[in-house]
């Protein structure tokens, strides 16, 4: 009779395994792996030499922007400023190219905050050095002077960017909703990070 249960036991285990790895079919992120660790180190007010790329000069202009990313989702990287309390960045170079917008001087509206901006996705699990970078689409909130509010929305431009620990270089390209403030629609503008 003990036999007779542990076949039955054992069947009735092997039934629900092949069901259910039947219709298993998910994509794997190898989260694991502390990818943008290489740009967002855990130094207080550290900055990846952040640059973006300027077309009417056709020039790479340099600009200071804190990142961070946590151990719960190490592979994103956020921008903003963990060390103090209500405080963000010039992420994205934002608090430049909205100048026009009378922007607050006061740094607790002023500078921004994206806390989940680009998502580092290996190209498999075995090549854990290379991959594309995914930007996170949001809308971000700016604050002017006058403490009134406009949104400009970022998502991913139509090829996604690369990313490469052993050099160090992240390439990435965000498509900027400008429409809330007059503009376009889709201002794509172009940014690298080195460690």
């Amino acid at each position: 009779m003990k036999k007779i249960y542990i076949l039955v036991v054992a069947f009735a285990v092997l039934v629900v395994y092949a069901g259910c790895k039947k219709g298993f079919n998910a994509e794997l992120t190898y989260a694991n792996y502390p990818l943008a660790a290489t740009w967002a180190k855990g130094t207080p007010f550290y900055s990846p030499n952040p640059q973006i790329f300027m077309p009417a000069t056709g020039t790479w202009r340099s600009f200071f922007s804190f990142s961070f990313t946590s151990e719960a989702e190490p592979d994103v990287i956020g921008f903003g400023n963990p060390f103090v309390p209500g405080r963000g960045t010039n992420a994205l170079f934002m608090n430049s190219l909205y100048t026009s917008q009378q922007l607050t001087a006061d740094s607790g509206f002023y500078n921004v905050t994206i806390p989940k901006c680009f998502r580092l996705v290996p190209k498999s699990v075995d090549s854990t050095f290379t991959g594309t970078v995914e930007v996170i689409p949001q809308d971000v909130v700016l604050t002017r002077r006058n403490r009134t509010t406009f949104i400009i929305k970022i998502s991913a431009a139509s090829t996604p960017g690369t990313y490469d620990t052993r050099t160090g270089l992240m390439e990435v390209s965000v498509k900027f909703n400008e429409a809330s403030i007059g503009g376009d629609t889709a201002v794509i503008r172009r940014y690298r990070f080195t460690p």
